[in-house]
């Protein structure tokens, strides 16, 4: 992973550089500090570089699951498990398969089971020509109680920005797999 964070402290423009061994750049999500943010932040000869490289961690390849108090619950219309007929692979998919499954049981995302519930995983090709496994939970999300909060307002978000010292841009690397379930959705969820 490639990530650039430009800075400025005075007038002097710096940029922090990390770069992983081993991976490839990612699209970057937008992610911003908003002034009030920029509060908790040591004000004597700031020196953001030092702080960054002290959680050099966080931007690990492999991240692990977030520890939270708040682990997501999925809501079901339905009691009755949801199956997908499996569909045939190649045998290049299926190697793919076999080593998408065996990082994630390494990286601690994934435990042997036996599930009531399946999905499709299905593979695609990135922009560079390598594989992506993702799965296709199209009919369990028909069966989901949405969460329903209502989505930050631009505006505003740019009225807080105003005279902020600092702007950083970051990409959760595997969100997906760091957002923990509640004990009562694992088992929808063991596709």
């Amino acid at each position: 992973m490639d990530m650039t964070i430009c800075f400025t402290q005075g007038n002097k423009l710096d940029k922090f550089c990390m770069i992983l061994s081993g991976s490839k750049s990612t699209e970057w999500a937008p992610l911003v500090l908003a002034a009030s943010a920029v509060d908790c932040l040591p004000t004597a000869d700031l020196d953001i570089s030092e702080i960054l490289r002290s959680v050099a961690q966080l931007f690990d390849p492999t991240p692990s699951i977030i520890k939270t108090d708040f682990p997501h619950r999925l809501r079901l219309t339905t009691d009755q498990p949801v199956h997908s007929r499996m569909r045939r692979y190649s045998p290049e998919e299926t190697q793919t398969l076999r080593e998408h499954v065996q990082e994630l049981y390494k990286a601690g995302y994934a435990r042997p089971s036996t599930p009531h519930y399946s999905a499709n995983p299905l593979i695609v090709l990135k922009a560079d020509g390598t594989p992506r496994v993702v799965i296709n939970f199209r009919p369990l999300n028909k069966v989901t109680i949405r969460d329903e909060y209502p989505l930050p307002r631009i505006d505003i978000i740019l009225n807080q920005l105003f005279g902020c010292r600092f702007y950083l841009k970051l990409d959760v690397l595997k969100a997906f797999y760091q957002i923990p379930l509640h004990a009562n959705s694992v088992e929808a969820d063991k596709s």
